[in-house]
């Protein structure tokens, strides 16, 4: 109300004050979720800077970027950043913290196509200014140094991983109690880290660390708690705790269909481990009812060519297999490995994987196995040496059994 009687006391006459009051005015439209009336607002906003305030423009830029990626629209949140860093460019120095903005923005969506080197570059042009304009120990720095980390991990940088996650910590540890959201999350991608990298005793003492945080920061009943109470489970379930994992898989579940509804994405994870679980248990029944959802789920909401919709279908196919079903189990690997080929980003370890159990299944089945085989030693030429040795013992039990 305050923001609105002021914007009517300007005036519609064009002005540095007027602008600075819809830029103000769209931030609050867009907290209680009205895009629509935020985006004109900005429009408006921007108009105006155009003319008499360009080094505005940045932050306008970035408010409109940040609309469409709420929206779903990643392109035009792309378009946006990058207009936004081009006005930065232009108008501040080379050190304006709101570069890094754009930057981080920048960032944050080529991470999400997989394309880590634009990724890294933007996000380590953000942590330098970070630095410059706030200091190595400013909570700013913190949050850009666990994206990094997190990135770096995506990549398979283990190590420039695990340096930007414990800098990240460094700066959250000592300010638990005003950081603890923070803090949760570089706890909990540092439990990912040693999990990917096969210590699960330490994935298990990071994601308990992250959780007990997570539930004082936000309460038992949210998002981020059943995320890392998930992935609690998958450490769970590596050490041979079957009987934890599966409470902490049905807990997640729980508060992830109360707080975000049964057609969330989120879900399609927990069924997709609860399903994974049981068929390593041997119960069909139960692994079949859960990974159904998961794939059902991930087909309605990402669709075809989706990265999780691949991971569900192969899933599927295994519990295929375990039920004698290879005509069935075929299919869902075919359509994984056509996913898992034509979606965004790199995703060389998993078409290699997809393909060699393609490869298993048909020998197993006096199938010509050579197509697949092919394409898993294609796929497969850019991993690491570890990775290709234990893909050449499966090779090697297919083609000399």
């Amino acid at each position: 109300a305050l923001l609105r009687s002021a914007l009517a006391w300007r005036g519609e006459q064009a002005s540095v004050a007027r602008a600075r009051t819809l830029y103000q005015l769209a931030v609050t439209l867009r907290d209680r979720a009205d895009y629509d009336g935020a985006d004109s607002l900005l429009a408006e906003a921007a108009a105006i800077q155009l003319q008499l305030d360009p080094s505005a423009l940045i932050r306008t830029h970035v408010q409109q970027a940040a609309l469409a990626w709420l929206r779903g629209d990643l392109a035009q949140a792309q378009q946006r950043y990058v207009e936004a860093l081009a006005e930065g460019e232009r108008h501040l120095s080379p050190q304006h913290p709101d570069l890094a903005r754009a930057l981080s923005g920048l960032s944050l969506l080529a991470h999400r196509r997989s394309d880590y080197r634009a990724a890294i570059d933007f996000g380590e042009r953000a942590l330098a200014i970070h630095r410059q304009a706030f200091g190595e120990a400013h909570p700013i720095c913190a949050q850009t140094l666990g994206n990094l980390g997190a990135l770096y991990m995506d990549a398979g940088e283990t190590v420039l991983a695990e340096q930007r996650l414990r800098a990240a910590l460094a700066i959250q540890q000592p300010r638990r109690a005003e950081l603890g959201p923070a803090l949760s999350n570089t706890l909990n991608n540092l439990g990912l880290l040693a999990f990917r990298g096969g210590d699960s005793v330490a994935a298990q003492d990071w994601f308990s660390q992250a959780l007990e945080i997570a539930v004082q920061a936000y309460g038992e009943g949210h998002p981020q708690v059943a995320a890392i109470v998930d992935n609690l489970g998958l450490s769970q379930q590596q050490l041979g705790d079957l009987a934890a994992a599966q409470r902490s898989y049905q807990r997640a579940l729980a508060v992830r269909e109360s707080v975000l509804g049964e057609e969330h994405p989120h879900l399609a994870y927990s069924h997709q481990h609860l399903g994974e679980l049981a068929l390593k248990q041997g119960r069909l029944d139960a692994a079949e009812t859960h990974l159904r959802r998961a794939l059902e789920i991930r087909l309605q909401v990402l669709g075809e060519g989706h990265p999780l919709s691949a991971s569900a279908a192969q899933a599927m196919a295994r519990l295929q297999l375990a039920q004698g079903d290879r005509q069935a189990a075929q299919a869902n690997l075919q359509r994984a490995l056509r996913w898992w080929s034509s979606a965004e980003g790199r995703h060389d370890a998993e078409i290699a994987d997809a393909a060699t159990e393609l490869a298993e299944l048909q020998a197993q089945s006096g199938a010509s196995f050579s197509a697949a085989l092919a394409q898993a030693r294609s796929a497969s030429s850019q991993l690491a040496a570890e990775q290709q040795q234990r893909l050449r013992l499966r090779w090697s039990a297919i083609e000399y059994p």
